[in-house]
C-alpha cells in the first residue's frame, strides 16, 4: 500500500503569477491562446481527439508554456519505507491549423517540447540520492477530411523522441552514472467528429509503438555496464464532447491509456506501468469581446503495475485550473 502526499502550494502561487503574464504575452500574437498547459499528466489535456474537437473549419494557432514543480512523499507498508520525490518540469507547445477549401479539409501540426529534472531519496538512512534529467519532444501531424454529411475524420501520425536522458544514483559503496542513447518512436492514430447545433461529439484512437534504445552505466568503482531499455508510446482510444448550456460551453475527453503494452522494465523484466484511466471537463464563460474565463479539471488514475514502482509519474493525480483567456477563437 503506497501513501502519497503532494505539496501544490509552491506551485499554484507561482502559477497565478506565471500565467497573468503569459497571457498578456501571447495574446498579442497568438489567435487561439486558450491553454495555459502544464508538465504533469492531468495539465496537458491536449489529446488527439480534443485537438480535433477544437477544429473549427478555420485557420488557427496556438502556444503555450509553462515551468512546474511537484514534491512528493511516498510511503510504501510494508515495509514502511519512505522516498521523497521531487520533479520540475518545462514544457512548451506550439501548433498551428491550415484550413483549405472551405474548412473541408484541414492540416493541423502540434509540437509538444519537456525538459524534466528529478531528485530524490529515502527519507531514513541510508538515503541513496537518486536523479533524472530527461528532454523529449513530441510533434504530430493530423489531416482532417470533411464528408458531405458534415462528418469529420482525421488520420495523422505522433512521433515520441527523446533527446537526451540521463540518471544516476548515490550509494555507500559508489555512485552510479546512467546514459542513454536518444531514441525516435512514431504511432498512427485517428478519429472521427460529428457536429450539431448545440453539441458536437467522436472518438479518437492513438496505435502503439514500443522500441528499445542502449545504455550505459558507470560506476565510481571502475565497473561499467552496458544494456538495452525499452520505450513506449501506448496505445490510447477515448470519446471526446462539447456542448453549450445557456452562456456556458463544456467540453469534455474520457479516455483509456494501454500502458501495460510494454515500455520501461525493472532488471527482473517486470513492466513498470499499468493500464489507466484520464479524464477532463472544461468550461468557458465568455465575458465580452475577445475575454473569456476557462475554468478545467483534470484527473489520471494510477499507472504503476506495483506499489514498488510509485512515483510523481505513476501515482493517482487530479488538477483543477482557472484563468482568463483573451483571443479571437475564444470557443
Amino acid at each position: 500500500m503506497s501513501i502519497i502526499r503532494r505539496h501544490f502550494l509552491n506551485l499554484l502561487i507561482i502559477r497565478s503569477q506565471q500565467c497573468f503574464l503569459i497571457l498578456l504575452t501571447i495574446a498579442f500574437w497568438c489567435l487561439h491562446p486558450e491553454n495555459i498547459a502544464c508538465a504533469f499528466a492531468t495539465q496537458d489535456i491536449l489529446s488527439p481527439g480534443i485537438q480535433a474537437l477544437r477544429y473549427k473549419r478555420t485557420s488557427h494557432f496556438w502556444a503555450q508554456f509553462d515551468n512546474a514543480g511537484v514534491d512528493s512523499t511516498i510511503t510504501t507498508t510494508p515495509p514502511g519505507s519512505v522516498f521523497i520525490d521531487r520533479k520540475v518540469e518545462t514544457l512548451a507547445i506550439v501548433g498551428g491549423e491550415v484550413a483549405a477549401s472551405g474548412g473541408q479539409i484541414g492540416v493541423r501540426s502540434n509540437l509538444k517540447i519537456s525538459n524534466m529534472i528529478e531528485k530524490g531519496e529515502e527519507q531514513e538512512e541510508p538515503k541513496t540520492p537518486r536523479s533524472r534529467n530527461r528532454l523529449t519532444a513530441e510533434p504530430s501531424l493530423d489531416v482532417t477530411f470533411v464528408n458531405h454529411k458534415g462528418l469529420e475524420l482525421f488520420v495523422g501520425i505522433q512521433a515520441l523522441a527523446i533527446i537526451e536522458e540521463k540518471s544516476g544514483i548515490s550509494s555507500s559503496v559508489a555512485d552510479s552514472d546512467i546514459t542513454y542513447s536518444p531514441v525516435n518512436l512514431f504511432a498512427g492514430r485517428a478519429g472521427l467528429v460529428k457536429r450539431g447545433s448545440t453539441w458536437s461529439g467522436g472518438f479518437y484512437y492513438n496505435h502503439w509503438k514500443d522500441s528499445t534504445r542502449s545504455f550505459e552505466k558507470n560506476s565510481s568503482d571502475g565497473v561499467s555496464i552496458s544494456g538495452v531499455s525499452h520505450v513506449l508510446i501506448p496505445s490510447a482510444y477515448g470519446i471526446v464532447g462539447e456542448f453549450n448550456k445557456g452562456d456556458f460551453h463544456f467540453e469534455f475527453d474520457l479516455g483509456s491509456v494501454q500502458a501495460g503494452d510494454g515500455g520501461e522494465r525493472t532488471d527482473d523484466g517486470n513492466l513498470v506501468h499499468d493500464d489507466y484511466l484520464r479524464a477532463y471537463l472544461g468550461l468557458f464563460v465568455p465575458f465580452s469581446g475577445q475575454l473569456g474565463l476557462r475554468s478545467a479539471i483534470a484527473w489520471q488514475s494510477i499507472s504503476y503495475s506495483n506499489n514498488a514502482y510509485a512515483s510523481i509519474e505513476t501515482i493517482s493525480m487530479t488538477s483543477l485550473r482557472t484563468y482568463l483567456v483573451l483571443g479571437n477563437q475564444l470557443s
